[in-house]
């Protein structure tokens, strides 16, 4: 059974939204515990499996212990569960999602401030609550382009509707122009945001990039539209507080190098960033949701 497959049905997320708005946080915490408990313990399921060692392989300098593993596994179930109540539940009230972040214009003010010379294309790591985040700044005033697998679950349609709906563009990129248009997009000083820490199902041996100190699966091809465009990269995350609200950390411009070899430029460029978002991810390991396995050739060790 695909747990991945399954949560991401766009039934399922619609029954999800109506559940959220009508339960109190205090009976939703108390759902969320129970029902994180036992997601958690379908260790067989792609879901669960790829969590584990993804989880395993960030919290290899804890050498956790197999119920250690256990008790990490149920918090980044957890974290996720309460992310999607807290934006689900506020969907409809704008008002109330932007008092979860209180610092969004601090980050729309920078990104004004980093777009003044050219475009710039955002990488957000899939790290606690970038929906809310997103949906908060586009709100503001925030525009850019949405690189998104849009046709892989029907999920993911009902989430972009929902970010379209405050103004997000979003752009599939297994769309035939997604390349050229995003580009261009860039040079003409706009934005691009995308995140890179979903691995490729396809991607071949010689050219996984280092995470963690391991072979990754990880995507480059971001590499090639800052380097075409010719802009830097930021990278952009959110992290949930012990308050309950939602904070953002930002990075520095990254100024990618382009290098004689096509390949050398992908993976080295990429490696460079792929650097700083493990930093972000030690910040707060249970806070990282990513639920596909980025190296695949760990899933089935012993977990």
């Amino acid at each position: 059974m695909s747990l991945v497959k399954q949560f991401n049905n766009k039934y399922l997320i619609l029954l999800g939204i109506k559940l959220c708005q009508c339960m109190p946080r205090k009976m939703a915490l108390a759902v969320i515990e129970t029902l994180s408990s036992l997601i958690a313990g379908f260790k067989k399921t792609d879901l669960i499996k790829a969590v584990r060692s993804n989880q395993k392989v960030v919290s290899q300098d804890e050498t956790l212990t197999s119920a250690g593993l256990d008790k990490r596994t149920r918090a980044v179930i957890r974290h996720a569960l309460i992310c999607y109540y807290d934006f689900f539940r506020n969907i409809d009230d704008l008002e109330k999602m932007g008092l979860l972040f209180p610092t969004a214009d601090e980050l729309n003010m920078k990104f004004d401030l980093a777009a003044k010379e050219t475009g710039v294309l955002v990488i957000a790591p899939h790290i606690s609550n970038f929906n809310l985040l997103f949906h908060v700044i586009t709100e503001k005033g925030f525009r850019a382009k949405l690189l998104t697998l849009s046709t892989l679950y029907s999920g993911y349609g009902v989430i972009n509707k929902i970010r379209s709906q405050v103004g997000a563009e979003i752009m599939p990129v297994d769309g035939d122009s997604y390349f050229n248009e995003t580009v261009e997009h860039l040079k003409s000083g706009g934005f691009a945001v995308t995140a890179v820490d979903r691995p490729v199902s396809t991607r071949k041996s010689k050219h996984q990039v280092t995470f963690f100190g391991k072979p990754s699966a990880l995507p480059v091809g971001y590499i090639s539209l800052a380097l075409a465009a010719n802009v830097p990269i930021v990278i952009v995350s959110t992290f949930m507080t012990e308050e309950g609200l939602y904070e953002f950390r930002f990075s520095e411009k990254i100024h990618l190098k382009d290098h004689q070899n096509k390949l050398d430029s992908m993976m080295l460029n990429g490696e460079i960033v792929l650097k700083k978002i493990e930093d972000l991810i030690k910040h707060a390991p249970e806070q990282w949701l990513m639920y596909y396995p980025v190296w695949p050739d760990q899933v089935n060790g012993e977990l």
